[in-house]
C-alpha cells in the first residue's frame, strides 16, 4: 500500500481543529429520526450488530433478510451501540411469509426488542405469521418475572413498522400497518439504564420462512463512541479505476466518552498484507496490532487521513476502531471495541 500521508497533526492539534470546526458550525437539533442501520452494506455490518453466525441472516438490495430453513432458529442480532435516557426505536419490515405447519415452540415472526445491559430484563414486540394469518404480540421480562403480555387483532398486511419507546421508567410498544400508530402495550416500572436494541425473527418450528427489513431508526442518546471511516465519501461496496484518487477520511462522535482516554486503531487489509496506521510512522506492515493513537476521545469531523493515486488493482478493507481501555492493546470484550469498516476495489 503506497500512500500519500496527509494527516500529520498531533492529537492536540486535531482536537483544536475539530473544536474550531464545531465552533463555526451552526447548532442543529437532533433529527426526528436517526438511521442506525439502513442495511445497504451488502453484508450484516458487525460494526452495528453482534450476532451468532446464523446461516439465516443476509443482506442484499438494501434489505436485511431472515430466512429458513434451518427452522427453530431465533435469528437475532443486538446493537453494538448502547442507548440511555428516553428513546424510540422503529423497525421497517416487509415480505413476511411462512409455510410452517407446526406452532408448538413459537410462531414464525419478525421482532424488535430492547434489552437492559445491567440486568436480564428486556421488552419485545413481534409481528407473527402462521397458517391463519398474522398478529402482533408484546411482552416484557422484568425483575426476574414475565409481565402480562398484549395481543393485537388478526392482520394480513404484508408490510409494516414496529416501535418501542421509553419515557422515564415506562416502556411502550407500538405497530403501524398503514393506518397510523397503534399502541399495543405499556410496561411501567421498567429498566432505566443503558440498553441495546435487537432485531430478529423466529424461523418457525418447520417449513420455510422469510422476512426482509429495510431500516432501523432511533431517537435518543448514544452512549459509546461512534467511529466513521469513508473512502471518497462512500461507506464501501464500490470500485475505482486504477490511477484514480483514493481519499480516506476519519470521523468520530465520542458521545458520552468525550474527554475519556482510549485506544484509536486504523487497519488496512489487502493482498499485500495487514497494515496499521500510526500518527508517528504512517502505514506499518505488521501482524501485531499497532495503535494509531492512545489518548482522549473528542469530536472529530471528517478529516482526510491519506490520499493516493497509486494503489495496485485488488480488494481493500480499512477499519477505524476505538476501544475504551487505553492500554495499547485491542480489547475485544462486549461493548469495549467499536469499529467502522469500508471496503472497495481498485480495477
Amino acid at each position: 500500500m503506497t500512500m500519500k500521508y496527509t494527516l500529520s497533526l498531533c492529537p492536540q492539534m486535531l482536537r483544536a481543529a475539530a473544536a474550531v470546526v464545531l465552533l463555526l458550525a451552526p447548532a442543529t437539533p437532533l433529527a426526528a429520526q436517526t438511521v442506525y442501520d439502513d442495511f445497504d452494506d451488502g453484508w450484516v455490518n458487525e460494526s452495528h450488530w453482534s450476532f451468532e453466525d446464523y446461516a439465516n441472516l443476509s443482506e442484499s438490495g438494501g434489505l436485511h433478510h431472515i430466512t429458513g430453513p434451518p427452522a427453530q432458529v431465533d435469528a437475532n442480532m443486538s446493537s453494538t451501540q448502547a442507548f440511555g435516557g428516553d428513546f424510540e426505536f422503529v423497525l421497517d419490515w416487509r415480505d413476511l411469509w411462512t409455510t410452517a405447519t407446526q406452532f408448538v415452540i413459537n410462531v414464525p415472526n419478525v421482532s424488535l426488542q430492547i434489552a437492559d445491559l445491567q440486568e436480564e430484563d428486556f421488552v419485545f414486540i413481534f409481528r407473527s405469521e402462521d397458517s391463519t394469518g398474522g398478529s402482533h404480540f408484546s411482552n416484557a421480562y422484568l425483575g426476574g418475572a414475565w409481565r402480562n403480555g398484549f395481543s393485537g387483532p388478526p392482520t394480513s398486511v404484508p408490510a409494516g413498522l414496529l416501535k418501542i419507546t421509553r419515557s422515564g421508567s415506562t416502556i411502550s410498544t407500538w405497530y403501524e400497518e398503514g393506518s397510523g400508530w397503534v399502541l399495543l402495550g405499556t410496561f411501567p416500572n421498567a429498566f432505566t439504564g443503558p440498553a441495546s436494541v435487537q432485531v430478529g425473527g423466529y424461523t418457525g418450528d418447520n417449513g420455510n420462512f422469510h422476512v426482509s427489513c429495510d431500516w432501523v431508526t432511533y431517537i435518543g442518546q448514544e452512549i459509546f463512541p461512534r467511529p466513521d471511516v469513508k473512502v471518497n465519501g462512500l461507506d464501501g461496496g464500490f470500485s475505482v479505476p486504477a490511477g484514480s484518487l483514493v481519499d480516506l477520511t476519519l470521523a468520530l462522535e465520542p458521545n458520552t466518552y468525550d474527554g475519556i482516554d482510549g485506544d484509536w486503531w486504523v487497519m488496512g487489509v489487502s493482498s499485500k498484507g495487514t497494515f496499521w496506521n500510526t500518527l508517528a510512522s504512517g502505514w506499518v506492515k505488521s501482524q501485531t496490532p499497532i495503535p494509531f493513537h492512545t489518548g482522549s476521545f473528542f469530536p472529530l469531523t471528517s478529516t482526510s487521513l491519506f490520499q493516493t493515486t497509486t494503489l495496485p488493482a485488488g480488494n481493500y478493507l480499512v477499519y477505524f476502531a476505538i476501544d475504551i481501555d487505553p492500554n495499547g492493546l485491542p480489547d475485544w470484550g462486549a461493548f469495549e471495541l467499536h469499529a467502522d469498516v469500508v471496503d472497495f476495489e481498485v480495477l
